[in-house]
């Protein structure tokens, strides 16, 4: 079934070409335009505000995927709700969605550095067998909207399979 997103041009770092979701984007396009970066700071030469969602970016994520909830940063009061973020912005560009304002970065953007997000999840949970952790996508993006593109929801549900003291909510 052919998905309804349309990219007119993938950006892709190099460091992440032999990944799974890379090699999922590459298969389900095959001939889109390709521009391979050496990093994520390269690909702002490609970016501008018309085309950006037309520009779908396969990079790596620098900072934590893994996070306390944004309720609970602003407050005292803890929900012991976590969020990851694997995916910015969102290709339906509806225009009741605060993402059209409050991403800084209107790309297309899939994370495909997984086995570090990976490590993350494993030294929170490693690190409080006793807690229970829930967790959810869909805070930055509509995690699932491109998912029949990317493959993305598999890998996390064989990785969270295996968690006793996890589940994750994908949204």
């Amino acid at each position: 079934m052919k998905h309804h997103y349309e990219p007119d041009v993938l950006v892709i770092d190099k460091k992440y070409e032999d990944t799974a979701v890379v090699q999922n984007v590459l298969n389900y396009f095959p001939k889109k335009e390709r521009v391979w970066i050496n990093s994520s700071d390269e690909e702002t030469q490609f970016i501008s505000s018309n085309l950006a969602k037309r520009i779908f970016s396969l990079s790596a994520h620098k900072g934590r995927f893994f996070k306390d909830c944004q309720g609970c940063v602003a407050s005292n009061v803890r929900c012991d709700y976590f969020t990851i973020n694997l995916t910015q912005n969102c290709h339906f560009a509806c225009s009741y969605c605060f993402l059209q304002d409050y991403m800084n970065r209107h790309t297309m953007t899939q994370f495909v550095n997984l086995p570090d997000l990976f490590k993350q999840l494993d030294q929170a949970f490693d690190s409080e067998p006793d807690r229970f952790f829930r967790v959810g996508t869909g805070e930055l993006a509509d995690s699932l909207g491109l998912d029949p593109i990317t493959g993305l929801a598999p890998e996390l549900i064989k990785y969270f399979s295996n968690k006793s003291n996890a589940a994750l909510e994908l949204k």
